[in-house]
């Protein structure tokens, strides 16, 4: 389950991350239809870069260079604001991920202490009762929980347990410990 968690919180992260890729994108590389001014200053520069091209440097008015240089400036301010709104949202992305991590460590250190208090709970108990129980819960659990526990104890729970149940724990118990 916990890997189950952790892989759903990565994948929001990179949805998060491809859903900004793309509107920076879009907005950087073709303005949305309702941004009329957008693209009316577009052409403008477009038109007014062709002029300066057609032309000689004489022939182009000082007017229409300082237009020209308006609509750059323009241009300039309008990528530092996009510029500091990536900034902005890759900041709040680190702080979700950071959110994110101190969650996973709280979680983990709650399994781990639940962890310890069952394994006290079913080192205590008298092995065929041990044994009992742990036929019933989740495989994973039960090695698990014998994992923890030393190996006498686990050694004396396994002899009241199904034989090929307690050969399955004591495969996966060995694959555990590599």
């Amino acid at each position: 389950m916990k890997r189950s968690l952790t892989a759903i919180i990565i994948l929001l992260i990179i949805i998060k991350i491809l859903i900004l890729s793309a509107a920076i994108f879009n907005y950087l590389n073709c303005p949305l239809p309702e941004d009329k001014t957008a693209i009316a200053s577009d052409r403008q520069i477009q038109k007014k870069i062709q002029v300066k091209n057609t032309q000689k440097a004489e022939d182009v008015g000082i007017d229409e260079l300082r237009d020209i240089q308006k609509m750059i400036d323009i241009k300039k301010a309008e990528l530092l604001l996009i510029e500091k709104e990536i900034d902005r949202k890759l900041q709040e992305l680190k702080r979700l991920r950071d959110e994110i991590k101190a969650e996973w460590e709280r979680r983990d250190r709650i399994d781990a202490n639940n962890l310890k208090h069952l394994v006290k709970i079913y080192s205590s108990m008298k092995p065929q009762k041990a044994a009992t129980l742990l036929e019933k819960v989740d495989l994973d659990l039960s090695v698990e929980l014998l994992s923890h526990m030393r190996g006498e104890t686990v050694g004396r729970i396994l002899s009241f347990m199904d034989e090929q149940r307690a050969a399955k724990i004591c495969e996966l118990l060995r694959k555990a410990k590599r």
